[in-house]
């Protein structure tokens, strides 16, 4: 061990040395500025090691590599000055790991993103584990930034120009595969052969060998870097205008690309939209949403029943190398047969199913075979806590636990508490959850929680527009051009027709009304078609992604009798109303989805609402929205998409209340827009 602190570790083996991003006192694997000092001093030690043959760069949490500088240390900038100094210290980094005498190593097995991704891209190698933990994405756009330390030269220079944009753009994380399809990952090692894959790599670069990609990968490559990768536009902005000039610049010195992306971060850290964008992301990176309490790790896992094999929350366990056993739930399987020690020993009991009648039953069944100090987490889709709790005799332990299968966010999970939940039962859980990696959010007992209510709502809502006489493509692109970070109709192709069918009517059952449309879905059930899945949806899939142009004939065929515009007319007029239905049927669920008594769990909602449902960062959370934006003004826009396009953008009851009240959703004191200026306006 050459050197040791609370952040890096530096040692070397058989000419071999290895830097280990040991963040152990930020969870977040950010870095501030000290830390890329004393990065910096590392590589520079590196460099005057002339014996050594190579230089590794891992990360000692392998479920994230790096992500960069974080929101907090690119908020604290106010002057022109202090804005070069800290993007100089970023280039510096990166052009001395670029200026190593020997080859460079990025072992990347998690998340990789942002100024994290610059550093990897610095590396003359990047190694991408194939495991599901390992995503690359830029990152910047949702902080309204664009890469700075020389990553837009470096990603052009590996990918060309037009999938360099194009992933700027959209902002997508992409797996190993996908990384070393488009040339951003030189080697795709297999997870089982990890270690030794990269040991006898390094053999070959001591013995002389140069690292190649395969011939193939490199004619797919020289293919595909200039065929163009979409039919949808792209959006155009203040962000990507900058990234296109950087772009620009790909062929000149690196003195030349170092000294745009310092002015051009000038310009952008000095912009409100920007700052708007940091704050959230900032607020997402700091803001503990589970208290923290005593952290007592759960030993004894058991599954009431059967189903864990097909349950999300089941799998997510049992991924972390957990073992969860099985309780009958057989009314005359006795204690006897359980036996009293291990009666004692059930931590928590995950108990699946969607009918409150039948779980009271089953849980007053059980009651006798496990220890009043059990938690019980109800893992259904629609089910409360509340609804559950009445007439049990031990109600303390009840908490709600859900995994949106869908989220942006990996590990992301909502706990829900009932009006008669022990707190210790959900700081217990909670904390023991964020040792195992996971994300877990405090949210209201709602049927289908916070993450699906407001994706389907979204989704929907962009299915509804296709059958008023919207294409896809335009819907599509809309939405990016809105900020929202999924296109939703290729969202929709993406997880299936049934799926998302099965999750909106369980939650219109929950809910007893008509939330969100499952019937337009049927339509496409006599064509066969279930999105990705079987190559036809919104889009069809096949070598070459195109629009289905049938999908808005199907739509439009026995449309919806409760809607006032079936048809577009005056498509400018419509496509302003487009984008405020996106948005103002999110804010009117988050409304309805709010809390009476917390502003934590409004808070909540609002980063569930950017880290599941893909929200655009730039209009903060749709609770913050409405209250920058004055919730009189949200009403009554809302009572005219109500007239014009049904009753589903009815204002929730809340919404109501609050404003009649003169109550606000969140504490902070927002900025509210100029009067007449519509939502997709500002956002565009």
């Amino acid at each position: 061990m050459l050197y040791e602190s609370p952040n890096f570790r530096l040692e070397t083996d058989e000419l071999v040395a290895t830097i280990w991003l040991d963040f152990h006192l930020r969870t977040d694997q950010t870095l501030t500025i000290p830390l890329i000092n004393e990065l910096t001093l590392l590589i520079e030690r590196v460099g005057q090691m002339k014996f050594l043959e190579a230089l590794v760069l891992r990360s000692g949490r392998p479920e994230v590599f790096c992500r960069g500088l974080d929101a907090e240390t690119w908020k604290s900038l106010k002057t022109s000055n202090e804005i070069a100094a800290c993007v100089m210290r970023g280039q510096e980094l990166t052009r001395k790991i670029a200026g190593l005498s020997m080859p460079s190593l990025a072992f990347v097995e998690g998340d990789c993103e942002s100024g994290g991704l610059e550093i990897a891209l610095a590396c003359s190698t990047i190694i991408a584990v194939n495991r599901p933990a390992t995503n690359f994405r830029p990152g910047f756009h949702e902080q309204g930034l664009v890469p700075c330390w020389g990553g837009a030269q470096r990603l052009t220079n590996r990918t060309g120009p037009g999938n360099a944009r194009r992933w700027f753009r959209t902002d997508v994380r992409i797996d190993a595969v996908m990384a070393d399809r488009l040339g951003i990952a030189d080697v795709l090692m297999p997870e089982a052969e990890a270690e030794t894959g990269l040991r006898r790599l390094l053999d070959q670069i001591a013995d002389g060998h140069v690292v190649k990609q395969s011939l193939w990968n490199r004619l797919r490559r020289g293919i595909t870097r200039y065929l163009p990768s979409s039919r949808v536009k792209l959006p155009e902005s203040q962000i990507t205008d900058f990234f296109d000039q950087l772009v620009g610049l790909h062929q000149h010195s690196l003195v030349e690309n170092h000294v745009a992306e310092r002015r051009v971060m000038a310009q952008l850290l000095t912009d409100d939209e920007t700052q708007n964008r940091l704050t959230i992301s900032q607020e997402l990176e700091s803001v503990p949403v589970i208290a923290e309490g005593s952290f007592q790790p759960v030993r004894r896992l058991f599954w009431l029943g059967t189903g864990q094999e097909e349950s999300a929350v089941g799998k997510a366990l049992r991924s972390r190398g957990l073992e969860i056993e099985t309780l009958p739930a057989d009314p005359e399987w006795s204690r006897e047969q359980f036996g009293d020690q291990r009666r004692d020993s059930v931590e928590l009991l995950l108990v699946p199913g969607e009918d409150p009648a039948e779980l009271r039953r089953q849980l007053a069944v059980v009651a006798g075979r496990i220890s009043p100090r059990t938690v019980i987490a109800l893992v259904g889709n629609s089910v409360t806590v509340a609804e559950v709790q009445a007439g049990l005799p031990n109600p303390a332990g009840i908490i709600g636990l859900h995994l949106p299968e869908w989220s942006l966010t990996p590990g992301l999970i909502e706990i829900s508490e009932g009006p008669q939940t022990s707190p210790d039962a959900v700081n217990r859980i909670g904390s023991w959850l964020g040792s195992l990696k996971f994300a877990p959010h405090l949210v209201t007992d709602r049927p289908g929680r916070v993450a699906d209510t407001l994706l389907l709502a979204y989704l929907s809502e962009a299915v509804a527009l296709v059958a008023d006489g919207f294409s896809p493509r335009e819907i599509d692109g809309l939405a990016i051009q809105l900020g929202f970070v999924r296109p939703p109709l290729e969202w929709c192709d993406e997880i299936g027709f049934e799926e998302l069918a099965t999750l909106t009517a369980q939650l219109q059952l929950a809910r007893r009304d008509g939330f969100a449309r499952p019937l337009l879905f049927q339509k496409f059930r006599p064509h066969g078609w279930n999105g990705k899945s079987n190559g036809e949806g919104f889009y069809r899939h096949g070598f070459w992604k195109s629009e289905n142009e049938l999908a808005r004939m199907v739509l439009w065929r026995d449309h919806d009798r409760q809607t006032k515009a079936p048809y577009i007319t005056d498509m400018a007029t419509g496509l302003t109303d487009a984008g405020d239905r996106l948005i103002y049927r999110v804010i009117n669920e988050a409304a309805q989805l709010a809390s009476n008594e917390s502003v934590l769990l409004n808070k909540s909602a609002d980063h569930v609402a950017v880290l599941a449902g893909g929200w655009p960062r730039s209009l903060a959370g749709p609770l913050q929205l409405t209250d920058d934006t004055g919730l009189l003004r949200i009403v009554n826009r809302l009572h005219e998409l109500r007239v014009r396009y049904g009753e589903r953008f009815r204002p929730s009851p809340e919404l109501l209340r609050r404003t009649e009240a003169g109550l606000r959703f969140n504490q902070t004191i927002g900025v509210t827009p100029a009067p007449g200026v519509s939502l997709m306006r500002q956002a565009g």
